[in-house]
């Protein structure tokens, strides 16, 4: 009887090993989806004081540390003001960007990155009030910019990122004013101007 025992827990601890192998394994190995060939998607939504845009994004990792990704990005806003003279104003945007993230370590739970982005995109505006004053704005933008940033995993297919940097944006334009007098005044013009910004958090879903 105790051989038999003894034999009922030698295989029984033989049956568990493997088990407590895979899960000691599981343990040593880090808590993200940063492999090359893995596909993400990633989704801003809209913030109070962020410009009212969202951007939606598709991303691949090409490389052990570099992501790649193209963004569509949209804000949609308006503002009505009532008074002795009722305004209303209304903005549109559009933009598309290539996103290239370069990891600074081996992926881990918390990652820094840096990362590079170009975009071009386009924005119609149009205001007007009671007194019959008439505006709009048509223009073309474009930009690069550069920032450093943190990816982390609270979950193996799920992380949010935010960076921070610095851009350089140029627009072209143009814009049509009408007065209440019926007198109408056309122009057009380009802008460059240097500016620094920090991301909402993204959230990037992996499969």
């Amino acid at each position: 009887m105790r051989t038999l025992s003894l034999s009922a827990a030698a295989a029984a601890l033989l049956l568990s090993a493997p088990a407590h192998a895979q899960d000691a394994a599981a343990d040593t190995i880090p808590r993200t989806s940063l492999q090359k060939g893995t596909w993400s998607l990633s989704f801003l939504a809209p913030v109070y004081g962020g410009g009212g845009t969202g951007e939606f994004g598709v991303w691949e990792m090409v490389g052990s540390r570099t992501n790649v990704g193209l963004g569509l990005g949209v804000s949609v806003g308006g503002i009505d003001v009532e008074g002795d003279r009722d305004q209303t104003e209304a903005l549109t945007a559009v933009s598309v960007g290539l996103n290239v993230r370069r990891y600074l370590v081996a992926p881990r739970e918390v990652t820094p990155y840096l990362q590079g982005t170009a975009s071009i995109g386009g924005s119609y505006q149009r205001r007007e009030d009671s007194s019959g004053y008439e505006f709009e704005d048509r223009g073309v933008d474009g930009g690069l910019s550069a920032a450093v940033g943190v990816e982390w995993f609270p979950v193996r297919r799920m992380s949010v990122a935010g960076h921070t940097g610095f851009g350089i944006h140029t627009r072209r334009f143009e814009q049509h004013q009408e007065a209440p007098d019926g007198t109408e005044f056309d122009q057009d013009g380009s802008s460059l101007h240097v500016r620094s910004f920090t991301t909402a958090l993204t959230l990037h879903i992996y499969f």
